[in-house]
């Protein structure tokens, strides 16, 4: 049922949607239309336990997860490059996993491909043809992509925070350009007042790659 699943992303007027099951579909709200995304057990750090019927009854991902567990923390944001039922040129770059991998995978494809375990991802946004990721270090990578194949550059930047308290967005104005946004993850003062939650932004010097 549409209504019970969720939903981890959404762009060019698709969601991205997680069932029950965790099987994954964009899903057009205004038409209805649905198109199947590759299953997560197709990653290399996840497999599943099946019944004598085929059915899925856990996946493991280091330790076992029943199929609501897996739905809660297993899938953290999903971004599409572009409308989905234009040809087969729609990939979905996801974060998920306890560690924020990232994966890349294409709509209607039969497989995610693993892209990086190296950095606990935090954020991801597609723009001017590229998907842009934050990593809770403060990385901000560009990557450039033809089909399924990735090529990484990582803009330079002198901002110096301690950042594992805060929170990171990538976000881009209406005038194009892009900023990083820091939310401190520490709110103080009682519940019933209005906290004191402190941000910092960035503007970002999309020229300087390294």
């Amino acid at each position: 049922m549409i209504h019970r699943r969720a939903y981890i992303g959404s762009g060019h007027g698709w969601l991205v949607t997680v069932n029950d099951t965790c099987s994954m579909h964009l899903l057009n709200p205004l038409t209805g239309a649905q198109i199947p995304l590759p299953p997560v057990t197709t990653l290399p750090f996840v497999s599943a336990h099946h019944n004598s019927h085929g059915q899925i009854i856990e996946f493991v991902v280091e330790v076992p997860y029943g199929a609501n567990r897996m739905r809660c923390i297993f899938f953290q944001k999903a971004v599409l490059s572009a409308v989905p039922d234009v040809g087969d040129n729609c990939l979905i770059m996801m974060i998920c996993n306890n560690w924020k991998h990232l994966v890349i995978g294409r709509a209607g494809g039969e497989a995610w491909k693993c892209i990086s375990i190296y950095h606990h991802y935090t954020n991801i946004i597609h723009r001017k043809g590229k998907f842009h990721t934050i990593s809770d270090t403060g990385i901000v990578k560009v990557w450039e992509h033809d089909g399924l194949f990735l090529r990484p550059k990582i803009i330079k930047s002198n901002i110096r925070y301690f950042l594992n308290q805060f929170m990171h967005y990538l976000v881009e104005s209406l005038d194009g350009n892009l900023f990083l946004i820091y939310k401190d993850l520490y709110e103080f003062g009682p519940t019933n007042e209005p906290k004191n939650i402190t941000y910092l932004v960035f503007s970002l010097d999309e020229e300087e790659y390294k």
